[in-house]
């Protein structure tokens, strides 16, 4: 590519832009900056995804989506838990938790477990907020204590990394549970609040 040929490029870029400023600068900006925040998502969800698989955190969904969304707000992103099932190849189902933002879903506990166990990637994934009454639904042994975990964030998000210890019955599975808090601790301070 020549420098004449880069310039008009980058003119064709610069004109283009124009026109859709003069067309609509209400949404030529809305446009701008909802692409902003989708990458800045992607990259911390990114950040998060590839700091579980270093420490080898998986099958947490629900503490993996809450600290996404700490660190989404930090970035002045807004977003929610959602609490519901993952559907996986159309054969069966699992209680699972997610992030969404106006625009895109985000889900850590499985990208970290693409991650782990590669063969995970084929499986064809759908979301829902109820169960579907016609698939099989994997029963984990530690459903229950999902269900407390959520009720806990449901009752108090701000209180809930402070309680959630409760959860823990044995001291081997507390000490994990404050090594994943000194993590997130880690995280969240990496960030500034933007807002």
């Amino acid at each position: 590519m020549t420098h004449r040929t880069f310039y008009l490029c980058i003119c064709k870029i610069i004109v283009y832009d124009m026109m859709e400023y003069i067309h609509d600068p209400v949404e030529f900006f809305t446009k701008k900056e909802t692409k902003e925040k989708v990458n800045l998502a992607t990259q911390t969800f990114n950040k998060l995804v590839e700091g579980c698989v270093r420490k080898g955190w998986a099958c947490a969904c629900l503490y993996q989506s809450v600290l996404l969304k700490e660190l989404f707000a930090k970035n002045g992103i807004e977003s929610k838990v959602i609490q519901g099932w993952m559907k996986m190849s159309g054969m069966f189902q699992i209680w699972h938790c997610w992030v969404e933002t106006t625009t895109e879903k985000y889900d850590v506990g499985q990208a970290v477990i693409n991650e782990l166990r590669p063969n995970t990637k084929v499986m064809n994934i759908e979301y829902s907020i109820e169960p579907d009454p016609h698939l099989e639904t994997l029963e984990s042994q530690v459903h229950e204590g999902n269900e407390k975990a959520w009720a806990l964030y449901s009752e108090n998000p701000d209180n809930f990394w402070d309680k959630s210890i409760s959860l823990f019955s044995d001291s081997a599975r507390k000490k994990d549970f404050k090594k994943v808090k000194t993590f997130r601790t880690k995280l969240l301070n990496s960030y500034k609040k933007k807002n």
